[in-house]
């Protein structure tokens, strides 16, 4: 019922063909049928607003909880070090592969020592590769390698390793171990090949 039909019925009631009592009974249908529509506009538009805070809570929630797990992914790195890893490398180290006078590869390591102690020695694992980058493995091939030849506080030494296998033409140079005249350790002499490659010191090498 529209606006037009109240008239319609006003006219009625005027011309006495219908009562007072219908002509408010149908006039209040009308009024009721429009404050439905009213409010449930209202409502339609309060479950909208409702809906819409609470995709943005949902979607500060979402980011604040990934940043929290990017944070502890990051600190669980950090703790998975192990502290004779943590700290910085206490030498310099630069390496270089050459044919020697024999015609041997032979692997060659520049080595400073940038502390004010005494190094006693230095434990490495070298990781041989051949001219298409596969490793090299065999009964000649040497991967644990050892000096321990003094290196007085800040001074530098050369050190060479001789290579049985021809085949080998690059590689990984993983320092584990660097031990002090005064007996402290920076590594761990005893550390497991996973954690050598993981936390050692890594030089490539090649010729």
């Amino acid at each position: 019922m529209n606006a037009d039909e109240i008239l319609k019925l006003k006219k009625l009631l005027d011309e006495g063909v219908i009562t007072q009592e219908e002509f408010e009974k149908e006039k209040s249908k009308y009024l009721n049928k429009n404050i439905k529509k009213k409010n449930n506009f209202g409502l339609i538009i309060g479950i909208i607003c409702v809906f819409l805070i609470c995709c943005i809570i949902v979607s500060t929630n979402t980011d604040t909880v990934d940043n929290q797990n990017d944070q502890t992914q990051e600190t669980l790195i950090i703790q998975q070090t192990p502290e004779e890893f943590s700290s910085e490398i206490p030498i310099s180290l630069s390496g270089k592969m050459y044919d020697n006078i024999i015609g041997v590869p032979e692997l060659s390591l520049s080595i400073t020592n940038n502390t004010d102690k005494n190094i006693s020695a230095i434990k490495l694992y070298f990781s041989p590769r051949d001219v298409y980058g596969e490793d090299v493995t065999g009964i000649f091939v040497t991967n644990e390698l050892y000096t321990d030849t003094t290196i007085s506080a800040r001074s530098s030494t050369t050190k060479a390793w001789q290579l049985l296998e021809s085949t080998i033409k690059s590689g990984d140079v993983y320092v584990y171990s660097i031990y002090f005249e005064d007996g402290t350790e920076w590594g761990n002499k005893t550390a497991a090949l996973s954690d050598i490659k993981k936390y050692g010191y890594k030089l490539k090498v090649k010729y």
